[in-house]
């Protein structure tokens, strides 16, 4: 596959005669810091909305992008930043403009104030839980990096991170067990299995998650589950009944409800800093004109490239 460089597709994006060569496409591919919502302080909602008011999202994207990173990572060079758990197609475009933690610290304090981990009422996070927290990081491309760019910006919080960078035969083995304890895992990333809401929710906050792992949140987990992995935390919230709400309606109105159990998930369950979706770019000579995207495999539809007369 060919790489472009970040460079090469920042130029082409700002040249009026040489926009139409770059192609842009999203991956859906998201990335996110997870949170496990029986380990404090993340058991608290309002850290968990603290969290993500306090993570700037934009300067984690804009680290991809910049060398040493690039097309070569993850086979992309750019990203989009993510405001919310799906990608917008799947979601018909309606949360578009839906960004309910804008990067501001001083929010972020704000709402560590409200919660049972700030004992002096000065926006930090100082209980003993807000120390050395356990973040299993996928050591893989840029994601190191943008761990310690968290871990700076949650310490303006009081959220003080013990990063333990794991390379991929590690890292999964950890965050897919929920004996573990894995309070905060960075990144975990996913990808559609087709694309639509149940092709892309089905896993990460229902039942089934749980069994596979892939619920690293233990959104939806019983009490006797969470006793039974060794847990304090008696109780965590669940979703499960507005997810098969959503499975059950068609047409418009199952992506409408795709897109409120987003925006639930976001602003009462907060399990999730979604932080960045992948972007495919492809610049293309003069002679192509016809292009097009294949969204099942993430490259370009070679049996729809369309070249000028001549020019074979």
């Amino acid at each position: 596959e060919i790489e472009v460089p970040a460079e090469q597709v920042a130029r082409y994006r700002a040249s009026p005669a040489l926009e139409d060569r770059l192609h842009v496409h999203a991956m859906d591919v998201g990335w996110a810091a997870t949170m496990n919502l029986a380990i404090p302080p993340f058991d608290d909602v309002n850290v968990r909305r603290a969290v993500n008011f306090a993570i700037d999202d934009a300067a984690l994207v804009e680290r991809l992008s910049k060398p040493p990173y690039g097309p070569r990572e993850f086979r992309s060079g750019s990203g989009e930043v993510g405001t919310h758990i799906a990608p917008d197609t799947f979601e018909g475009l309606i949360l578009r403009a839906f960004d309910p933690y804008p990067y501001d610290p001083t929010v972020a304090r704000e709402r560590l104030r409200r919660s049972a981990y700030d004992r002096t009422g000065d926006g930090m996070c100082d209980a003993p839980a807000c120390g050395s927290v356990r973040a299993v990081v996928l050591d893989v491309g840029p994601i190191p990096h943008q761990a310690k760019m968290i871990r700076q910006d949650l310490a303006e919080v009081g959220i003080n991170l013990a990063l333990e960078f794991e390379p991929p035969d590690r890292f999964f083995p950890l965050i897919l067990d929920p004996r573990e304890h894995v309070p905060l895992v960075i990144a975990f990333g996913w990808g559609k299995d087709y694309p639509e809401g149940t092709g892309w929710f089905l896993g990460l906050f229902d039942v089934s998650g749980l069994e596979t792992g892939a619920n690293t949140s233990l959104v939806g987990a019983s009490p006797e589950q969470l006793r039974e992995w060794g847990y304090e935390v008696t109780s965590v919230p669940s979703v499960d009944d507005r997810f098969d709400a959503c499975r059950k309606r068609r047409g418009v109105a199952r992506t409408q409800c795709w897109a409120e159990y987003d925006q639930y998930l976001m602003n009462e369950v907060v399990p999730r800093v979604p932080y960045m979706f992948f972007e495919h770019a492809l610049v293309v000579s003069e002679r192509v004109i016809g292009y097009s995207f294949d969204q099942s495999t993430d490259l370009p539809a070679l049996d729809r490239i369309g070249l000028a007369p001549g020019t074979e």
